[in-house]
């Protein structure tokens, strides 16, 4: 039924090292510098669809330098591919932001025929280059996020739900592990389509695992992680939490739920 443990420890550091990139270079990023609102942030939308960001390509492009840096440092493996791209202009990098907070899959899989990289590469910078990004701006709008309700995304980013937490007082916290914006949601009530039939939701554990528990819907198929031990997200990000509890994600898969893992970031 799906296994512990299935992250090697190599791949965890390499998370952990990266996540710490963001750590540091969102605690450089002044988000009134980057966003401006709507006149007017619908209910209906991702709130990052609807504010017009303006990222320094200055700043964008020391970033991209350091990641690769670091990148190299770590993964010597991809300085190969890494060389074709450590010299890209700014105005490209700006355009690998735009495409990156679209999700646009195609964009960065034409990129790499065009310029013979692994069809990955391109669209695994970009992610992390729009991280710290993503971190403050979630931060910025944090008091709109409640009356947001786009469906089955995240409020701020439009991530795809799939994680939360048990709050300080008792409630079910939805987090992001992509943008990190967090929202509390009914306990008794899917996180993705609102459905609060009780009789439509399940709940699935591993054995004597109590790390976590799968909180599946039958009527929209949807899963969520809801991790119940708070030292996890006491000790680790959201986005390391998403990949320590990766092997819940294979067992919701596995009773038909949710999608087929895409690899993680």
């Amino acid at each position: 039924m799906g296994q512990q443990n299935v992250v090697s420890k190599e791949y965890q550091e390499l998370q952990e090292q990266l996540n710490s990139w963001h750590k540091n270079w969102s605690e450089k990023v002044n988000a009134e510098d980057i966003t401006k609102s709507s006149p007017k942030i619908s209910n209906d939308l991702p709130i990052l669809s609807q504010i017009e960001v303006n990222i320094n390509e200055e700043i964008l492009s020391e970033m991209f330098a350091d990641l690769i840096l670091l990148l190299n440092e770590i993964t010597p493996n991809l300085k190969s591919s890494l060389v074709k791209v450590e010299n890209i202009k700014s105005e490209e990098l700006k355009k690998w932001f735009e495409e990156s907070v679209r999700s646009n899959n195609l964009y960065f899989e034409k990129y790499a025929e065009e310029n013979e990289l692994e069809s990955w590469i391109p669209q695994f910078l970009a992610e992390h280059l729009i991280r710290p990004f993503l971190h403050v701006m979630s931060k910025q709008f944090e008091d709109k996020l409640e009356g947001i309700n786009n469906g089955i995304g995240c409020k701020f980013c439009g991530e795809p739900v799939r994680l939360a937490k048990q709050g300080e007082n008792g409630k079910k916290v939805v987090v992001c592990p992509r943008c990190e914006a967090s929202w509390e949601h009914k306990k008794l009530e899917c996180a993705i389509c609102g459905n609060d039939d009780h009789k439509e939701l399940t709940i699935i554990k591993i054995d004597d695992d109590t790390t976590a528990q799968i909180q599946a819907c039958k009527k929209c198929n949807g899963y969520l992680k809801f991790v119940e031990a708070r030292n996890l997200f006491r000790n680790h990000s959201p986005e390391i939490v998403d990949l320590l509890t990766i092997h819940y994600d294979y067992v919701a898969q596995e009773k038909g739920y949710g999608e087929s893992i895409e690899q993680k970031n």
